[in-house]
């Protein structure tokens, strides 16, 4: 986890270097654009409260993965340079497996963000955002079983175990934007925009471990929310136009 979290963050290093070498630096307008776009990316949630239950368990469950697969979608609003921003997303992982079960976690989340824009050229925005959100883990515990008739599945109906839990946390976000003129000229008609977000969730509340579909709450379970690292990349459309003051 270690090896990829320092590449993750040489990625974001290498693209703010190149964005101050490589681009001309222009004033800051008090500008108003809207973006809308959809995103994919890799959230690296911190398991071991979870990881460290199941090894205590009797029952031999297979380790779940770290690394997750997230998509989503989102839009961002400017005025005057301060940024309202809106995200949400599915996460999943590839089921994990023994030789006699197979656990998998996936989950979602919503999130509302603020910042500002603390650097921008025709193409390149650069901002900060902080922002809070809530989420949800969902852990799939199933029994490998071999073909059975559909009948005796109906007559002992448990297979498997989905556990739920939702959670509180805090967000910060590094990002930059290229946009793309897709006239001659400069206009504020549907820009094409991609971007990069790199940041970290942190847990504020994370609530009890339910049995999914009842309201049957687990006492003394893991503390696991959405809390990690994150990296990824969006593509939309702008109604941005960033001209130079004369």
């Amino acid at each position: 986890m270690r090896r990829l979290t320092g590449k993750v963050l040489t990625i974001v290093l290498i693209l703010f270097i190149t964005t101050a070498v490589y681009s001309q630096q222009r004033p800051i307008t008090d500008q108003f654009s809207g973006t809308g776009y959809l995103g994919i990316g890799l959230s690296i949630l911190n398991l071991s409260a979870l990881q460290e239950q199941l090894r205590a368990s009797s029952i031999i469950y297979p380790a779940l993965s770290e690394n997750m697969f997230q998509f989503g979608a989102g839009g961002l609003f400017t005025i005057r340079n301060w940024i309202i921003s809106g995200e949400g997303a599915g996460l999943s992982t590839t089921g994990q497996s023994n030789d006699g079960y197979k656990s998998k976690l996936s989950g979602g989340y919503v999130k509302l963000e603020t910042g500002y824009v603390m650097y921008r050229n025709k193409h390149w925005t650069v901002f900060p955002l902080i922002g809070i959100g809530g989420g949800v883990l969902e852990f799939r515990i199933n029994k490998e079983i071999n073909d059975q008739p559909f009948g005796e599945i109906l007559d002992k109906p448990v297979t498997g175990t989905m556990l739920t839990s939702n959670n509180l946390f805090a967000s910060a976000v590094l990002g930059a934007d290229y946009q793309i003129s897709v006239s001659s000229e400069d206009s504020d008609e549907g820009n094409i925009v991609i971007g990069l977000r790199a940041g970290y969730n942190v847990p504020i509340k994370v609530f009890d471990w339910k049995i999914a579909g009842t309201e049957t709450t687990l006492t003394d379970g893991p503390e696991t929310g959405l809390e990690g690292m994150f990296i990824s990349i969006v593509v939309g459309i702008s109604g941005a136009n960033f001209e130079d003051e004369d």
